[in-house]
């Protein structure tokens, strides 16, 4: 897109590795935590009607407390940067970024969606 994106950590799953590798492969890579797949969800596909490529959500745990130093390792096209946001205000946070002209991901603005109460 061009632009600053908010989104998730994410990655491609490599040749024989499980979805769950992947998820916490990419979780420390793109932010040095070490956390844990408390569950994987099944495939969604975004355009259908254009691709086959399908994503796989994994809801995952990092305990803070249990983290020490944090360390990266992005890939040489990435440009990284962690960003803690209190869950209440992740909806309103992403307004925001919308307004500075910052891409958000799908998958990101939906998740925080489902926390609002309406």
């Amino acid at each position: 897109v061009n632009r600053l994106t908010i989104e998730f950590p994410a990655g491609l799953v490599n040749p024989g590795e499980h979805p769950e590798e992947t998820a916490v492969r990419e979780l420390r890579e793109e932010t040095g935590y070490q956390g844990k797949v408390l569950r994987l969800l099944p495939p969604a596909y975004s355009s259908p009607g254009l691709t086959s490529e399908a994503t796989r959500l994994a809801l995952m745990e990092a305990e803070e407390a249990e983290q020490g130093e944090l360390r990266t390792q992005f890939d040489e096209s990435e440009d990284i940067e962690t960003l803690l946001i209190e869950k209440r205000r992740l909806a309103d946070f992403l307004t925001e970024a919308d307004r500075r002209g910052e891409a958000v991901d799908g998958k990101l603005l939906s998740y925080a969606m489902g926390l609002m109460e309406f």
